[in-house]
């Protein structure tokens, strides 16, 4: 209608509130919808439209989690916000700022930052801002160990959200007190509070928040030994998420799917899974993410018999983890100190501490390099049916079944995505091009 008429100034703005539906939804179309408001604005001399659509830029960026995208448009946000005096988009920058800064392990500057974004809020009466600055304020908590304050901070968000003005906040909310909860052994206090969030999320095409619900899910089903719930519940994750592209996610799922199969007795695919997510956390530069994956893939090394590659591991995420500091959950510390004391009894104490000592400047990104270079040094052979893990086995016999990728997908309680990822990898693997070709070799070689 403003197009109609040549109203440029009501275009820009319903390109604005177009952009942030899309920014929730589809955050890769909303990117060209809100510069369009932003252009439109220029032009016209509208700073609201500039600014608020700079705004919703950013927000598209941290639905896909891409800080590199989002750094340009919130330092142009807080420039815009500085130009016209108005602390309402000062406050988002800051909040934007926080929440990168709190994946990169930068927790000094993620407190600064959420501190500036909620004095910004309280000067302008801005609800919606502040809910997400607590909300990642006490997930940032949790992460230093004051677990009990960010348990009470994030229950009162979700307390009083529906009145104060809060309601965006409420999946972030949920997604930080969920992953609280299973860190500290309490899994069973998630499903309840997650899963009719997760669905109705999901159905309002909202994928990320939806996502990482799905993803804290199967955390809870995972701690509790539900596999095949977890497993489900992993699926719709990765199918919900898929088009974002998001490390944030990715990472976690590639971690969560590790230790199920972990649980399940397969090295080859938790082993698989772990240097996949770590590569994604490793690029986007999500540094608990990456010292919670390794620490999962030292648990793995010792099953393998590798004790002193895992006691290098172990010594470079301990000493990283009491810098930042990143104390592990209740739980987390249980597995840990099963694990360091079975590897000191391997290994004896003095060769243990001689690791731990030649591991004392080693740096995170080294680490990583380290382990990824090991990927793959097993006894599994590279090619042939005995090359396959167990999971790649279990989708060559539901092919020569005659499953299609989404009935597989069913069978298995994983996302499409992921077969076509097996598949892949099988089909190198035997030096097949297709799924008939497969089916004809495994019928031939009288694979079981």
């Amino acid at each position: 209608m403003a197009r109609s008429v040549g109203d440029d100034w009501a275009e820009a703005r319903a390109l604005n509130n177009i952009g942030f539906l899309q920014a929730l939804s589809t955050p890769i179309v909303a990117r060209e919808t809100l510069l369009q408001s932003v252009q439109l604005g220029r032009s016209i001399g509208d700073d609201w439209a500039v600014a608020d659509g700079l705004k919703m830029v950013t927000a598209a960026w941290y639905v896909l989690h891409d800080e590199d995208g989002a750094r340009l448009a919130v330092t142009a946000l807080e420039a815009a916000g500085n130009e016209l005096g108005a602390r309402f988009f000062l406050a988002w920058a800051e909040t934007m700022a926080g929440y990168f800064s709190r994946d990169r392990g930068e927790f000094d500057l993620a407190h600064a930052a959420f501190e500036a974004a909620e004095a910004h809020c309280r000067h302008v009466g801005d609800p919606s801002t502040a809910g997400f600055a607590q909300v990642w304020a006490a997930a940032l908590q949790a992460d230093r160990g004051q677990v009990a304050t960010a348990r009470e901070g994030l229950l009162g968000v979700l307390a009083s959200a529906g009145v104060a003005g809060k309601s965006l906040a409420v999946p972030e909310a949920l997604f930080a007190l969920g992953s609280i909860e299973v860190r500290e052994g309490y899994p069973e206090r998630v499903t309840d509070l997650v899963g009719p969030q997760a669905e109705q999320l999901r159905a309002s095409g909202l994928p990320s928040w939806s996502a990482q619900l799905f993803v804290v899910l199967a955390m809870a089903h995972g701690a509790m030994g539900e596999l095949d719930l977890s497993k489900q519940a992993l699926a719709n994750a990765e199918a919900t998420a898929e088009p974002l592209k998001s490390p944030l996610i990715d990472g976690l799922v590639h971690h969560i799917a590790a230790c199920v199969a972990l649980a399940e007795g397969d090295l080859s695919e938790a082993e698989s899974r772990l240097h996949d997510g770590l590569a994604i956390q490793s690029v986007a530069n999500l540094t608990p993410g990456m010292l919670r994956s390794l620490d999962t893939l030292a648990a793995i090394f010792v099953q393998r018999k590798r004790s002193a590659e895992a006691a290098r591991i172990l010594a470079v995420i301990d000493r990283i983890r009491h810098q930042l500091p990143l104390p592990r959950g209740r739980r987390e510390v249980e597995k840990h100190l099963a694990l360091r004391n079975e590897i000191r009894d391997t290994l004896g104490t003095d060769e243990f501490d001689t690791v731990v000592q030649a591991t004392a400047t080693t740096e995170l990104d080294e680490i990583v390099e380290y382990v990824s270079r090991m990927r793959g040094k097993s006894l599994r052979p590279r090619t042939g049916w005995p090359s396959l893990t167990p999971t790649e086995r279990r989708v060559v016999a539901l092919v020569t079944e005659g499953l299609t990728n989404p009935q597989i997908a069913k069978r298995m309680f994983v996302a499409r995505g992921t077969v076509k990822v097996h598949l892949s990898h099988i089909f190198d693997k035997l030096g097949v091009s297709s799924r008939t070709r497969l089916t004809t070799k495994s019928l031939a070689d009288g694979f079981e």
